[in-house]
């Protein structure tokens, strides 16, 4: 399909030119489809080995959206990063992932610990959320992005230096980790505490029981 980016090179966009010589036929398509429509929602049906990533950040360089790329998991997050780090990319993810340096734990533990030092999670949200160009997770984004990515004027209720450009990598997830978030799981000793039940022995793997009792 001939489109009107046909002359352009990813160096034109200030891409290393030996990582990315030239565009693919659909990588200019895609970039043509999502810059060049009025509507709010596009969908790219890129198969894999397309070369999304670049068709992404290409999107950023060409229009200037502050640009959030989502992704299903931290091997394709971290893939991102690697191509993209020096053009501005910043990544960021759970506390879970980052290293208190005081109490030698994960980041959420020493806070939770009184860490004092300059805190690694800290520091990547900050840069997150200064960045014009970022990578994170669905379950991070789903999560955090208020909190952690954008501020909101407590005056006007405005958001600030708001994301406006979602890219949901492998978007058929984006359901799945949409219930993932909203799901709500109860296990049985929680059950127990709730309902103030003593013994569940005669209720154990009978579903109807369980149901009946807890309408009671």
């Amino acid at each position: 399909m001939s489109t009107i980016l046909n002359d352009l090179r990813p160096e034109d966009l200030g891409f290393n030119s030996l990582q990315f010589p030239h565009y693919r036929p659909i990588q200019q398509e895609a970039i043509e489809l999502a810059t060049g429509s009025s509507r709010r929602f596009r969908g790219l049906a890129l198969p894999t080995g397309a070369g999304k990533s670049l068709v992404a950040v290409s999107i950023h360089r060409l229009t200037g959206w502050r640009t959030a790329g989502l992704t299903s998991t931290k091997g394709l997050q971290e893939q991102y990063l690697s191509d993209f780090l020096k053009h501005g990319m910043r990544d960021i993810r759970g506390k879970q992932n980052y290293y208190c340096r005081d109490y030698k734990v994960q980041c959420g533990d020493g806070k939770r610990a009184g860490c004092k030092s300059l805190c690694a999670y800290d520091n990547a949200r900050d840069q997150a959320r200064n960045s014009s160009l970022l990578v994170t997770n669905y379950a991070y984004w789903l999560r955090a992005r208020r909190s952690a990515l954008e501020w909101t004027d407590k005056e006007t209720g405005e958001t600030i230096n708001p994301v406006e450009c979602l890219v949901l990598d492998e978007a058929h997830n984006a359901v799945e980790e949409l219930a993932g978030h909203l799901a709500i799981r109860l296990y049985e000793k929680e059950l127990l505490e709730m309902l103030g039940w003593d013994d569940a022995a005669e209720l154990h793997d009978d579903l109807a029981k369980w149901i009946k009792a807890a309408e009671g």
